[in-house]
Order: structure tokens, then C-alpha cells, then sequence
């Protein structure tokens, strides 16, 4: 489309010149007055073919206008955790002899509470591991498969602070055995959000009582969960499962998150993050170079996941990723 326009119009460059003013920021009405004002003339040469080819272009410049208002707007940040601004990730460089240097989410389970107490920048350390596989979840005939069955401490409670339409926050993840739903899980198992104190049958066939509703994730959410499995149901002598992969510091199966005392702080936790697990990690040196980043912007530093595909990193590639695809249907001259 764009194409026969500038062949109709022979007004290849000057489509050109538009669409990268369009992207650089510049006033919009001077420059599409200018645009159409030079175009003008040749427009009356052949009205009816040009104007299908106009009203497509006009069309799609305005939808491009609205999705670059929207973004600027960022009504996303509206939807975030309160304090989302000092919610940290740790992710890691995986850095290996001879090899390309990768990134990873995953962190050892033993980190988040190492980081609590050896970090005084940090006011709160939480770690969730989300299920590989698919686990059903079954009360009295109805039955629920998810992919999203995670293990949480109560800290990520303290981190998130996920909104409790039923049950205690401070309680609801303290105990093996203990489980929270999302309000969509809790309707499709038991049809109702009122059912603190009753049972399900989750991963393994354990029995698991149920100590709190919370309202969905939001789409932004840095954590997309279904349900909250206490962590002290992984531990040894917990009764219900002794995963021991997940307590340690060899696996990597965790995601870890930080609450700093302040913003601003990132530098100064990022600097001391090494040295504390070097201390707990002696046997280990140089294999991962760990650091923290904000939730609020996802992939701004190894392109892992993040809070979501909106936001700041969004806002910034759509501008020029419009601009070269629009300068990629026009023909050079």
C-alpha cells in the first residue's frame, strides 16, 4: 500500500523524510501540514487512486499515533505491586571456560534467605519455584490442571502483597501443608472464593488445606501463579514432600526476588551480592556472576523475563521498530 502511494504520487523521498520525522519526535501537525501541502498537486492528478492509498496511509499513521499515546501513558504501572520500584530479580550470567556467556532466571533456594541476612540493604528476600510439569489439583469430583503449581515462602506475600479476598497473609504460607488459590482457581474447584479451611488434593496426592484467596495476577504481574504451595512443604520432615533440589545451593530451579529498603539502592546491593554468596558458595568461584533487575523494567539488561511486554522497554522499541518497518515497503528511489 504504502508502495503505490509513493509510486502514484512520485514521492518516494518525501514519504521517506516523513516517516523518519514521524519517529524522531518531531511536531506532528507542522509536519504533516508540510507533508500534504507538497503532496497536494499531484494528489489532483489522479484523485480516486490516490485516495484509497491515503486513506490506508492516514489510517495507519493514526493507529501508530494512539499505540505510541498509549504507551506513553503507561497505564500498566497502575496495575503493579505496591513498592514495585524496589522489586529486584536476581538473575545470572553463566559464565564457563571457553564458552558463550548465557543468561538464566534460576537461582539456587537457599539464596533468599542468605540474601535476607547477610544484605542490610535488603527488607525482604522471597523465592517461588514454579512446577515443570502439569499437576492436578482434585476436590470431591472436580478436578483443575494447571502449569502454573507453585512453591512460595511467606515472604513472597511480603514482596507482592497479592490483594487477600479470604485468609491472613501473614499466616497463609507459615505450615506445610498450607495453600493458596487465585479466585479463578478457587471458583473452579470449589465454585466459590469462601473456602479457607477446606482441602484439595495437589501435586503428589498430598492433601493440602486451603489458608487464603487472593485476586488473579494481573497480566503485568512479574509472577503469573494459579496457586501458592508453602515452601515448608518441600523441607525434609515436613510430612508432605522432601525435595531437597529445591534447598540447597546446587540447584538452580528458584526465582528470587529482593524488596530493598530503597530504590535507589540496586548499585550498592548489586556490588555486595557476590561476596555473600561467595561466602556461603566457597566451592564455586567465577561459574556465575549474579545480579538484580527491576521488575518494572523487564530485559533492559539480559533480555530475560521480566514483569511483562509492556512498560518502558516496549514503549521505547515501538517507535523505531514502526519506523523501520514502514521505511521497509517503500522502494528506494
Amino acid at each position: 500500500m504504502f508502495t503505490l502511494l509513493a509510486q502514484s504520487l512520485n514521492y518516494k523521498d518525501q514519504l521517506k523524510q516523513l516517516t523518519v520525522l514521524l519517529f524522531c519526535g518531531q511536531n506532528y501537525s507542522a509536519m504533516i501540514r508540510r507533508f500534504f501541502s507538497s503532496v497536494f498537486p499531484p494528489i489532483q492528478a489522479d484523485k480516486t487512486q490516490v485516495a484509497a492509498a491515503s486513506g490506508s496511509l492516514l489510517f495507519g499513521l493514526i493507529a501508530v499515533l494512539l499505540a505510541s499515546a498509549f504507551m506513553q501513558t503507561e497505564p500498566w504501572r497502575d496495575a503493579l505491586p505496591k513498592d514495585a520500584d524496589r522489586i529486584f530479580k536476581v538473575n545470572k550470567w553463566i559464565e564457563k571456560p571457553g564458552e558463550e556467556r548465557l543468561p538464566s532466571i534460576k537461582t539456587p533456594g537457599l539464596m533468599a534467605p542468605a540474601l535476607a541476612t547477610g544484605m542490610p540493604e535488603v527488607e525482604a528476600a522471597a523465592r517461588i519455584m514454579i512446577w515443570p510439569e502439569a499437576v492436578t489439583l482434585g476436590n470431591m469430583g472436580r478436578n483443575f490442571t494447571t502449569n502454573r503449581w507453585s512453591f512460595a515462602d511467606p515472604a513472597f506475600l511480603q514482596v507482592f502483597k497479592p490483594e487477600f479476598i479470604q485468609g491472613n497473609a501473614a499466616t497463609a504460607l507459615n505450615k506445610p501443608g498450607q495453600i493458596v488459590l487465585t479466585e479463578a482457581a478457587a471458583r473452579k474447584l470449589f465454585g466459590s472464593v469462601h473456602i479457607v479451611g477446606q482441602s484439595l488434593m495437589g501435586l503428589g496426592g498430598k492433601i493440602y488445606t486451603v489458608s487464603g484467596v487472593v485476586k488473579n495476577p494481573t497480566p503485568q504481574s512479574a509472577v503469573q501463579f494459579d496457586l501458592l504451595a508453602s515452601w515448608a512443604s518441600t523441607e525434609k520432615n515436613s510430612g508432605f514432600h522432601d525435595f531437597r533440589f529445591m534447598n540447597n545451593w546446587i540447584g538452580q530451579t528458584v526465582e528470587t526476588y529482593l524488596l530493598l529498603r530503597n530504590a535507589d539502592q540496586q548499585a550498592t546491593a548489586e556490588s555486595r551480592l557476590g561476596n555473600v554468596i561467595q561466602k556461603v558458595t566457597p566451592g564455586q568461584p567465577g561459574q556465575y556472576a549474579f545480579f538484580l533487575q527491576p521488575v518494572i523494567q523487564p530485559g533492559q539488561k539480559s533480555g530475560t523475563v521480566g514483569t511483562s511486554s509492556l512498560g518502558k522497554f516496549s514503549s521505547h522499541l515501538l517507535a523505531p521498530l514502526s519506523g523501520t518497518m514502514l521505511m521497509s515497503v517503500i522502494p528506494a528511489s
